[in-house]
This record gives structure tokens, sequence and C-alpha cells, in this order.
């Protein structure tokens, strides 16, 4: 069990009519009593899903035995072991007792099995107890009978929701309104409110806040991968009034690290935090600074006991005087005392819980320069520009880390607006330059400038008639897909390219997906044929799916532009082209665009006349093509099959040199009043 995840219940205690002792409900609202929860066994191998567990969520149903807001959502991993569930620790000591030894449970399950309440710990060591579900996707009360062990105890509670010997798929189980014997868990009280910094831009250096108008340097990582979590640590967002402040619940260790954006706080004299203590007894607490040289702690000592906010400021001199360099401050850290005395041998149970908001650098002198804002953007184009303005009275110089981001100027004195100028951006993804403004008193202030990404230019213009094509996905063709499949939580969405009315499927995450065939059989096609436009994705494997057996070719790709990709089906060696259900893409490692995804005759298409009158020959031909039928000033364009323009002139005179063309297919694309006509031509 590797993550643990905290979530807010409402532990309401009510009277159980008939029973004459008092049991607790757990309903799962979003106010009340704090508590952890631990996935387990749920993953390949039995390994741990934390992600497959989400409270408080939305009832999926609120009618009939159940109408409340909340309930506890687990999804099972289709690889999970059978046991494969969730505990939490937070009951305390329970002792079942004979007016409370029925246990009760509202399930809402997408299939039939078993759901199991298991107790552990106390005197009662390990006992779960199965009761399988009458009803799917409908609220149902599930009874669990603990007479045999009236007057035993237990200190963890355990659900099964999916118990499943013979484990074939996933699924979806909620539950709520949980009955059992009273718990009394430690009232807590979670913050309601935020606090705004007032502090000044140019009299700071931001790391983190939930209500800031300031941007926080780049590269911060909030939750780097420290083995917190495996120390005890509990990291999450937690909201307040839609403003995300950090939560410890509990704290052993945890930090932020922005080694690829090293902070020189010199110039600043203070670390400012804002801290609310779930503990009402002073909680020391250990503050660390770690740079390129040197890491060491400050302790201080507060209690809150869940009452507000407390605001603590660290001169950043106790830091230095223990050999810090404030230059280059790389990484910060907490600790609670308990860890830092027993390490791994700690009491749990002794660590603090708090909430951290607004954490920065600041001064209470007078900046020798502002720079304001510190991050702008340009647009992709050549020639884009923006601004950023200087306030000084001393000199200064300006520099940018990146070719492609020129300066209007590199040194001055005084207050300057300076224009950052653009190159193009060859590539659809956006780019990031860092503009230094270096004050003559060695200050330094950074301008983040972030480039646009270049639209995607539309893919080749399939020329294959459509006579003699079975379309996945294309513009040019009807197309015979009767599903996208997404297989393994891949993140497509469908954009425009260049021309407004052209569509690519854009794939910025994914493992594999495929498509579902309308026509699956295949068997009058040739050749497989797609258009991918790789961003960051330097191969794939493509393929045909027959008769349950993935059949694939691998393709290496050349980034930014793109790649027509012709696979002639025979090299799906024992494939059944009579009965081809799906088309699939594996080992998608990167992003990428794709067009024109389709299966085509080769024989069919290549014509040497149509009803346009304009007929070319000799197709194939050696040197010179002649074209019949050209109308007066028509435009003549040639493309390879990536796309590439090789050819584009005005002809009259019916005759084009081709000399000059490899050996392969080309597409010849005539514009004249009769409109566009496109055709392929084969160069021997």
């Amino acid at each position: 069990m590797t993550k643990i995840t905290r979530f807010v219940f409402l532990i309401a205690i009510m009277a159980i009519s008939g029973l004459g002792f008092a049991q607790s409900t757990i309903d799962f609202e979003t106010l009340g009593h704090d508590w952890s929860w631990t996935v387990f066994a749920n993953g390949a191998g039995g390994g741990d899903n934390q992600a497959g567990l989400t409270c408080p969520v939305a009832n999926p149903a609120a009618t009939g035995i159940n109408t409340s807001a909340n309930c506890l959502k687990f999804v099972e991993d289709p690889t999970a072991a059978p046991w494969g569930g969730f505990f939490s620790t937070n009951v305390g000591t329970v002792t079942i007792t004979e007016a409370t030894k029925i246990f009760k449970v509202m399930v809402y399950k997408d299939k039939l099995s078993k759901f199991g309440v298991k107790l552990e710990g106390g005197t009662i060591g390990a006992l779960e107890n199965l009761v399988s579900n009458t009803k799917t996707n409908e609220w149902e009360e599930l009874t669990f009978d603990f007479t045999a062990k009236v007057g035993q105890t237990f200190t963890k509670l355990t659900f099964l929701p999916d118990f499943n010997a013979t484990r074939t798929s996933g699924g979806t189980t909620y539950i709520d309104n949980v009955i059992l014997p009273t718990v009394t868990p430690p009232a807590i009280t979670a913050p309601t409110t935020i606090v705004t910094p007032t502090v000044a831009a140019a009299s700071s250096i931001f790391v983190y806040s939930s209500n800031y108008t300031y941007t926080p340097f780049a590269g911060l990582e909030l939750n780097p991968d420290w083995g917190q979590g495996g120390a005890g640590t509990i990291y999450a967002p937690y909201s307040v009034n839609g403003k995300n402040v950090l939560s410890y619940l509990p704290l052993a260790y945890q930090g932020m690290s922005f080694d690829n954006a090293k902070q020189d706080v010199s110039k600043m004299k203070f670390l400012h935090l804002d801290l609310w203590s779930l503990d009402a007894t002073a909680t020391p607490f250990r503050m660390y600074l770690i740079g390129t040289v040197g890491d060491d702690f400050v302790e201080k000592a507060f209690a809150t006991g869940g009452t507000g906010w407390v605001g603590i400021d660290i001169p950043l001199s106790e830091f230095a005087a223990k050999g810090i360099s404030m230059n280059s401050i790389r990484q910060l850290k907490f600790q609670c005392a308990e860890w830092s005395v027993n390490g791994a041998s700690s009491n749990k149970t002794l660590f603090p819980k708090i909430y951290i908001d607004n954490i920065y650098f600041w001064t209470d002198e007078t900046p020798s320069i502002v720079v304001t804002p510190s991050s702008i953007n340009v647009a992709a184009l050549a020639g884009s520009t923006n601004t950023f303005d200087i306030a000084t009275e001393i000199g200064w110089t300006v520099t940018s880390d990146q070719t492609w981001l020129t300066v209007s100027n590199e040194s001055g004195t005084g207050n300057k607006t300076i224009t950052v100028t653009a190159t193009a951006n060859p590539t659809v993804a956006t780019r990031t330059a860092n503009v230094t403004v270096t004050a003559a008193d060695n200050t330094v202030r950074t301008v983040v400038v972030t480039q646009s990404g270049a639209t995607v230019p539309d893919a080749p213009t399939p020329t294959v008639a459509a006579e003699g094509v079975n379309a996945i996905f294309s513009d040019a063709y009807i197309v015979n897909a009767s599903e996208y499949q997404n297989w393994y939580g891949t993140d497509m969405t469908e954009e425009s390219s260049t021309t407004a009315a052209n569509k690519v499927k854009y794939v910025s995450s994914a493992c594999c997906f495929g498509y579902g065939l309308t026509v699956k059989d295949i068997s009058s096609m040739t050749t497989l044929h797609v258009d991918i436009y790789p961003i960051t994705l330097p191969s794939m494997n493509i393929g045909i799916v027959s008769n349950g057996v993935d059949k694939k070719v691998f393709k290496t790709l050349t980034p930014n532009e793109w790649n027509s990709i012709d696979i002639p089906l025979s090299d799906y060696t024992g494939a059944d082209l009579t009965n081809i259900p799906q088309i699939g893409f594996w080992d998608l490692n990167g992003k990428f665009y794709m067009d024109n995804l389709y299966f085509y005759n080769s024989t069919v298409g290549i014509s040497k006349k149509d009803n346009s009158g304009i007929s070319f020959y000799p197709n194939p031909v050696k040197s010179d093509l002649f074209v019949v039928g050209l109308p007066q000033n028509a435009t003549i364009k040639i493309f390879d099959m990536r796309g590439k323009l090789l050819l584009n002139t005005r002809n009259t005179n019916n005759q084009i040199d081709v000399n000059n063309l490899s050996k392969g297919i080309y597409t010849i694309q005539v514009s004249g009043r009769n409109g566009i006509i496109t055709r392929k031509i084969v160069k021997e």
C-alpha cells in the first residue's frame, strides 16, 4: 500500500430505533470528521491504485432509499485481486455489542457480486462477512450479522466491494450510509476562509498561493517523489470556496521542488507561510531551505486547534547563519518534530495535521528594480511582439536564453519599455523563453515568454477515387467506421487545421486506440493509408485485428511534418481480410495529429481523364507530362506524398518537364475556371 488519500466525511451520530443503543452512520457528506482511506490490491499483480477511490462524489441516483447528496465511489481495476478494496483506521477502538451486532451498508453496483465488510485489529483479529447484492444500478441496503463477535473489538474497517475469485472485468461501486457501532474520532475543524496576501509583487518571490494575482515561478513541483507517502504524509489540495490550499493530513515530511528554476532570494529578508493546525497543542514545525550549497531548518511551534490561520515570518538570516546560500534556493521542506527525532520508527498518531497557504519570500525594503508583468505571450507568426516594463533608477541589462526571441534593448538606465520579438514557431507545440533583467546591484528579475504553436497544416489531399476507398476518418470520403474505440485512456480531440473546414484528430495522451469497422470485408483493398503529423511521437505501430489477433506494422516518423503512410495489406501476414472488425494504433508515446485514415485499392484512382475534360499522358511518365484540356492561365502544382510542394507554375503550352522528379507517386493539382482538379501521376 503506497499511497493514502484524505477524504472529509460527515459522521452523524444517530439513534437507531429498536436497538436501544447509539450507532454511527457514515454518510460521506462534506462536513464533519476527517478520515483517511487506503486502497489495496486494486491493480496489476495485486498492486495499489489509489486513484480508484473518490470521496465525496455526487449520489448517482438520489432516489428511493437513498436521497443523500454525496457518497463514496470505488472503481475496481480489471486486474485487481479478488480481495481488492480499501480500509480506514479512523474508527478508533470499537466494541461490538448485542445491540450493535448488525451492520448495514447501502451499495450501488453495476454488476452482481459479493460485497464484503471486514473487521480487523483489536480482539477480533480479522473477520470478513460477504453478502451478494441482488440489484444493479440501484441503491440496495445490505445487512451483515456479526453476532458471533459480540463483546469483541476492532480497530480497522475494510470494504471489499467486488469479491470475485474469477474476475474478468472491472466495475464501479458506490457505498453510503454505513451503520456500525459508535465511533469517536477526534473532532476536526478545517479552514473555511483563506488569507489574502498584501505584500507587493516587486518586494516578493512567490512560491505558492491559493489567492494571488502574481504568477509563481515556473518549474514548481508541489508533491515531489521523496517517499513521503510511504512515511505517512497524506498530501492533497483542499478547496476553500473554490480556491486550493495545501493540506497535509497528517504530515511526516513534505516539500516542494523547483530545481529547474532555482531562485535567488538574497535580496529578500523573510520566508512567509500561513498555517492552520488541527492540533490544539503547540506543534513543533521544522522549515527547511535547501540550496545549491547547504540545507538546514528553523523550527517554529504553533497551535490553533482548527480555529484559524497563523502567519509565520522566518528571517532568512536564521537560515544564512546555518550556511545556506541564498542566491540559489532549489527546494523547500516541511517536517514535523516526531519524524525528525524518530524517522521510520515514529508514532504516527503524533504527526500534526496542517494546512498551508501563501508561501513566499519577501522584503520590507524598497526594491531597486521592478519588472512587470512577469509573464507574457507572443503569437506563432514571425515578427510577433509583446512588451514588459522596467522601473528603476539604476542601470540594467536584458538577455534572452533563446535565439528565436530577441529584445529591443540589451542595456540601459532608468525606466524603459522592452519589446520582445519572436521568429516563427515552426512546430504546433508551444515554446518558452526566459528573459532575464539584471540590475546594476545584481538584483535579477525574470520574464517568462510563451509563444503559441503554429496551426497544423492541412494533410495531403487524398487522390484515390472514392470507388476504390474504404474510409475510416477523412473529410474527403464518406466514412465507414462504426465507432471510435478508446482502449486505454486516450485523450483525442477533433480540431481544424489550416483550412478551417478540414478536420484532423489530435491525440495528446494515448497508449493505444482503434476504430471499429462497418465494412469488415476489406479483401478488395490492397493498401492501408494514414497521414500522421508527429509532435513528440517518434514511432508507432499501425495494425488490424484479425481473428482476435493484433497484426502490427512498425513505422518511424519524421517530426513536425505530415507523414503519408501506405502499408500494403500483404504486410499483415496471415490476416483474414474478409473479416477485419478493427483497425488499431499501438505504442503511442507522444503527441500527434492524424488525418485521412482509409483502406484503398491501388489499382483505382490513377486516371488519365475525367468529366473535367483534362487528361494527363503518359502516366506513368519518364520526362515530359502532357496535359490535354488545360484551361487558360491555369495554375499547376505538384506535391510529393508527404504533401511537400515541388512545382508551382502557370502553364499554357500543355507540357510539364518532370525530369527532376525522383521515381515515385506524386499528386498533381490543376486550378482553373472549373475549380481544382487533383490526380495522381507515377514517375518512372
